[in-house]
């Protein structure tokens, strides 16, 4: 899919790539879908932190997190500066212990069961594994040429736009192996 977006070149690809552009939006319906699905099918059976932590997500890929505040609540500096007032301090704070929570009660609740079924070889385990690696690269790949620049490794535009273009596409991957897994798992189970 990326390889096709970048070979339709600046002009071309700009619609897809750009911000609340065709991937960042199908990001956000492949969120809702998700969710959607994980009422329809697992209702009762599953946790609820799953959902929560995924509208997290989709709330982060809106750009929520930057959104209702003076500055972005994913930057280092926000609970240090002076210029973010305490109300958005506590409330940003209580957004992170949230979501901090919600992770871990993710992890808790399905890692034995994951691992269990990858030993049987299911599909949605295997896709649940793409979706926690696909979380990882993107936000290992977010913001690249920044990340590089504070280490003295410049990287150019053209990289940069290529590799921000890869994370976007890379981020679309996560709701799409969640569809996969709740889909997968409803027929196996």
């Amino acid at each position: 899919c990326f390889l096709w977006i970048w070979s339709l070149g600046p002009e071309g690809r700009d619609p897809w790539l750009r911000e609340h552009g065709v991937v960042e939006m199908g990001t956000v319906i492949a969120y809702v879908v998700f969710l959607l699905l994980y009422a329809y099918f697992i209702r009762l059976k599953g946790t609820v932190c799953a959902p929560i932590l995924v509208s997290l997500m989709m709330f982060r890929e809106l750009d929520f997190h930057a959104a209702f505040t003076t500055m972005s609540i994913t930057k280092s500096r926000f609970f240090l500066s002076g210029e973010v007032p305490w109300y958005e301090k506590l409330v940003a704070g209580m957004v992170w212990l949230l979501a901090i929570y919600r992770v871990l009660r993710v992890g808790l609740y399905f890692f034995k069961p994951t691992l269990g079924a990858l030993k049987k070889g299911h599909a949605y385990a295997w896709a649940g594994v793409a979706c926690a690696f696909s979380t990882l690269l993107g936000k290992a790949m977010d913001g690249l040429g920044r990340k590089l620049a504070s280490i003295g490794i410049e990287i150019g535009e053209a990289n940069n736009k290529y590799w921000g273009a890869f994370e976007e596409v890379i981020e679309m991957g996560i709701p799409l192996y969640m569809i996969v897994a709740v889909v997968a798992y409803e027929v196996l189970t």
